[in-house]
């Protein structure tokens, strides 16, 4: 099914009048905490534009900080019935999404806005990528894409010991795992939530991680150095309803949902392009060290991420997937 962006304005007048007796409020999940950037500056938006356009034919109950669901557990909330809407993270659900975990790898764009917009197009189309959330039966209404991912690190950047062979590196799963063994690190794979613990504890020695989510984990406490010429992919999300409340909805109603997620995936997009650079600051000012990678060592982890694309399509291949169909076609949208 593909998203049209219509006006939402021009839908409400036609569903004012039903917004007492018809109106119907729909359980939102999320993992992420209120305070989270997505949450503040996308989800609530999202919500108040949708109860605002529709003028209250649309009502939301909102659980964040995984109150229903886990991050793992959100598309399986959707499905069964416990949530209508979920933030349903691509990042860590790989087995249900396999092509979409494409979005993530490196190399797909340099700011948010520029993966929110490709990633929308493609989902708006009718290849696999879209196929693929429609076998999940979900309706995407907002793409949500973060800021490319850094390595941060416990201990200061040391020039003489610059490679991450045999450091210890928290990862969300999936494909930062494949980063993080090409790298020669050891990928230690956990939820978002105990990267702070494990950094305290010295368990890990760095995190591969955006500064929004670093941020809202308070990591700029735990980690003394950054890095800032490496783009090792990124995390994507698409808030999405289940396709049985979707159906249930008149084409007016779906129209002002659709728009209203279109709208506010760009506004968000362009926040936390703007969070990103100011995070960076704010960070450096807590004595956090911004620091480049010497060349030698910059082209040896971009040449093993590059490989990690390689080999990721390979082995959507090898499962019967159509990973160079979709990675090319997605590749034909980002370079237009």
């Amino acid at each position: 099914m593909k998203r049209i962006c219509l006006a939402a304005g021009c839908c409400a007048a036609a569903i004012a009048g039903a917004a007492g007796a018809n109106a119907q409020t729909l359980n939102l999940t999320s993992n992420l905490s209120p305070s989270h950037a997505v949450a503040s500056a996308g989800i609530e938006p999202f919500m108040d534009c949708v109860k605002t356009a529709s003028s209250g034919a649309i009502d939301f109950k909102y659980f964040p900080s995984s109150q229903i669901a886990s991050v793992s557990e959100a598309l399986d909330a959707v499905n069964m019935g416990l949530a209508d809407v979920g933030f349903i993270a691509i990042t860590a659900l790989p087995e249900k999404f396999p092509l979409n975990s494409l979005s993530v790898l490196p190399g797909m764009g340099d700011t948010v806005t520029e993966l929110v917009t490709s990633y929308s197009a493609v989902l708006d189309g009718d290849g696999p990528l879209a196929q693929e959330v429609r076998d999940n039966r979900i309706v995407p209404l907002m793409t949500i894409m973060f800021p490319t991912y850094q390595v941060m690190m416990t201990g200061k950047f040391d020039p003489a010991n610059a490679s991450l062979k045999g450091k210890k590196i928290n990862v969300l799963g999936g494909i930062q795992t494949m980063i993080v063994s090409s790298m020669g690190g050891t990928p230690i794979d956990m939820p978002a939530g105990d990267f702070y613990m494990s950094l305290e504890r010295g368990v890990s020695d760095g995190v591969i991680l955006s500064y929004p989510s670093a941020d809202s984990y308070s990591l700029d406490e735990v980690v003394k150095s950054i890095s800032n010429n490496v783009s090792l992919g990124s995390a994507a999300a698409l808030l999405s309803i289940s396709l049985e409340d979707w159906e249930q909805f008149s084409e007016d109603k779906q129209k002002i949902l659709l728009d209203c997620g279109r709208q506010q995936e760009s506004v968000l997009a362009a926040h936390l392009d703007e969070t990103d650079g100011q995070l960076k600051q704010q960070f450096a000012a807590s004595g956090v060290e911004s620091f480049a990678f010497p060349d030698d060592v910059r082209a040896e982890i971009m040449a093993g991420a590059q490989q990690v694309v390689n080999d990721y399509i390979e082995r959507l291949e090898f499962r019967g997937l159509p990973g160079k169909e979709a990675y090319e076609s997605y590749r034909a949208v980002i370079d237009q």
